[in-house]
């Protein structure tokens, strides 16, 4: 072998060698680099009552961040596995004997937290501050602790009033109120059916107030058909009815339910009535296809009013023209709604008042709704009459205070740069609230509606022949700043609602938009900034407090007090709140 084959040969040995080494480090650093960027998150779960560990726990970490469509139903069934991915989306562990739990995150990571155990109440139910965590490179999060309250419940047994006979079959339903912004509503927390015995048990509940409803499987809508049956003249007896006997939420009282107990051998005795059925048409105008389809709604506006949402009592789809049936409606005050989708969408809302007897001939008129025209203006351009609003991509919202048709928010429209003006089509008669978006340095510190002045922005379209709305807006400058103890200790993450006054309730409890809420931070402070000049009034809750748990919502007021700020000044008040009800 030649000497220069021979150094050939050393020359791709080495080339091989070299490479080989620059792989394998080029690994280990990409693996060296991998779990850098991987946290180890660790925790405790414990008895809230003892303060034993709770073994066996499934704790379920959520990362929206890395699925936005992802639902919070389908997180949380999310189950333990042996290897557990850093990197994904959903992911569940078990607690050991000693209650503790760990797991491994990918960095930067945004998660939250859900623990479910056997024979106690879920802490975490939906998305807060209490169980959201962030995690940046290089910095970790404290051991997380958990502490798990005994769940409660209600059993009992459902008897017929006039013959003591059980009653079975028929669903018990336990509400519960709850806080969603500052609004309260009326929530499904646990639902039963009675058996043979007419027994039923709802476990799995937190401490508080609940109302409890007895009633029949939903009404739903029949829709008439030329080769199908006739329609029933004879409806069924039915039972429905909120604890302790009434037809009627606004009746209901509440049972307590407390701590480490719960209610037992509860008796609830309702009374068969007779519930009537409802018959009409939708009906369109020469324009509507003949195959054309409508969303048909019954709105139950007492328990609406009474809980502060939507509480639809039956839907389905009808023809238009054709005849529908709501069948089993119990006694209120309703609104019979319909409408259509696409571009031409038409509408049509309907009072009903149901008591113990059928009614025929509910007609609702399809029609593309009221034009409501108006203007944006700045306070200073209303004696100049120079147009212009404060901004170029404001929009006009109008939001139903309560959502009769089930499709759609609202109404949007934009504000012509040039002179404030704006046109909103297909609005149907009901209350609105009236808000800007796209307002910087601004708010909104008049409202007409044809002239004459609104209150907390509140318009309510009726009968008249035209329809203006105009916005008068103000520089917005002044800032109150709150701090908020919880006896001498800062109260942090503690609730804060903001009202100008005078606050309407009724308002307040449906959350209208000028009515602000935020939470205070660590130090238990919190500034509410860009205000008009007014009297506002402020009302504190410390965290973990439900404001809107009861309907007489006073009884859980912690701290309120009123506020006075001027033009460009900034106010400074403080709170007391407690964080146990007495």
């Amino acid at each position: 072998m030649s000497s220069r084959t021979l150094f050939t040969r050393i020359r791709c040995y080495t080339q091989r060698a070299l490479a080989a080494w620059l792989l394998t480090n080029l690994a280990i650093s990409s693996l060296h680099s991998q779990e850098s960027n991987i946290a180890t998150v660790r925790g405790k779960v414990v008895d809230a009552l003892s303060g034993l560990p709770v073994a066996g726990v499934r704790v379920v970490v959520a990362r929206f961040d890395r699925s936005r469509n992802m639902s919070l139903q389908h997180a949380l069934k999310a189950q333990p596995t042996e290897d557990q991915d850093p990197k994904a989306a959903r992911f569940a562990v078990l607690t050991s004997s000693d209650g503790s739990f760990h797991f491994r995150l990918q960095v930067p990571a945004s998660f939250h937290l859900f623990v479910d155990a056997a024979g106690y109440a879920m802490p975490f139910k939906g998305i807060g501050p209490a169980n959201t965590y962030v995690l940046k490179s290089g910095s970790s999060v404290p051991d997380i602790l958990v502490r798990l309250m005994p769940s409660t419940g209600i059993s009992g047994q459902v008897t017929d009033r006039d013959t003591g006979a059980p009653v079975r079959g028929r669903v018990v339903l336990a509400h519960r109120y709850r806080s969603a912004g500052p609004t309260r509503v009326l929530v499904v927390e646990a639902q039963s059916t009675t058996d043979e015995e007419g027994r039923f048990a709802l476990t799995r509940l937190d401490p508080g107030d609940y109302y409890l409803e007895v009633r029949e499987p939903q009404s739903a809508i029949v829709e008439a058909s030329k080769s199908g049956p006739e329609f029933q003249e004879d409806v069924l007896m039915a039972y429905r009815a909120w604890y302790p006997d009434s037809p009627r939420v606004e009746e209901a009282v509440p049972v307590t339910v407390l701590e480490g107990g719960g209610l037992q051998d509860l008796k609830l005795s309702i009374k068969k009535i007779r519930l009537p059925r409802i018959r009409g048409r939708v009906v369109g105008d020469e324009s509507a296809a003949e195959s054309a389809e409508a969303q048909l709604a019954l709105v139950h506006l007492d328990m609406n009013r009474f809980g502060g949402g939507q509480a639809i009592l039956a839907r389905g789809t009808v023809k238009i023209g054709s005849e529908f049936q709501i069948d089993n409606i119990p006694p209120g005050t309703y609104w019979l709604t319909a409408s259509t989708s696409g571009q031409e969408r038409q509408a049509a809302a309907l009072p009903v008042h149901v008591s113990d007897r059928n009614q025929d001939g509910l007609d609702l008129f399809l029609s593309k709704g009221l034009v409501v025209n108006g203007s944006v203006r700045k306070v200073e351009e209303q004696s100049t009459n120079q147009p212009g609003p404060p901004g170029e991509n404001l929009r006009v919202i109008l939001r139903p205070l309560r959502q009769l048709l089930p499709d759609g928010p609202g109404f949007i429209a934009p504000v012509r740069p040039s002179d404030g003006h704006f046109t909103i089509s297909g609005v149907y008669p009901q209350r609105y609230e009236v808000f800007l978006s796209g307002l910087t340095g601004y708010q909104v510190a008049e409202i007409r509606y044809n002239g004459s002045k609104v209150d907390h922005s509140v318009v309510e379209f009726g009968s008249a022949t035209a329809h203006t709305v105009d916005i008068v807006v103000a520089p917005a400058s002044s800032s109150i700043v709150l701090t908020v103890k919880d006896g001498i200790r800062p109260a942090a993450g503690a609730s804060v609602i903001l009202a100008r006054e005078p606050v309407d309730e009724d308002l307040l409890l449906l959350a209208v938009t000028g009515i602000r809420e935020a939470k205070t931070n660590a130090e238990g402070n919190l500034t509410f900034s860009n205000l008009l000049p007014g009297v506002y009034r402020v009302i504190a809750f410390a965290r973990g407090v439900l404001w809107a748990e009861d309907p007489r919502f006073h009884e859980r007021l912690a701290s309120s007090k009123q506020i006075t700020v001027g033009p460009m000044q900034t106010t400074t008040a403080e709170l007391q709140v407690q964080s146990q009800i007495r």
